[in-house]
């Protein structure tokens, strides 16, 4: 079965880091933040079977890998 832990882990380290929403922080700071979480989402969805495809033109959103939701059709 998939482990989510290693993946929680970080992302939730992240979001530890992000600032208060009563704290003045500057748009770059912000920014960054905001940047390395959906990083971690990323690999996060990657260890799950999907990809998430950001272009100009729009998004996409591939599973990639079906052993998560076979996990449903098992039961």
């Amino acid at each position: 079965m998939l482990s989510l832990a290693p993946n929680w882990a970080e992302f939730t380290a992240l979001l530890k880091a992000v600032p208060a929403c009563d704290q003045r922080v500057p748009r770059t700071e912000l920014d960054q933040a905001a940047s390395d979480l959906a990083d971690a989402m990323e690999r996060w969805l990657l260890t799950l079977g999907f990809e998430f495809t950001d272009t100009p033109e729009g998004s996409s959103f591939f599973i990639i890998d079906w052993s998560l939701l076979m996990l449903e059709l098992d039961q």
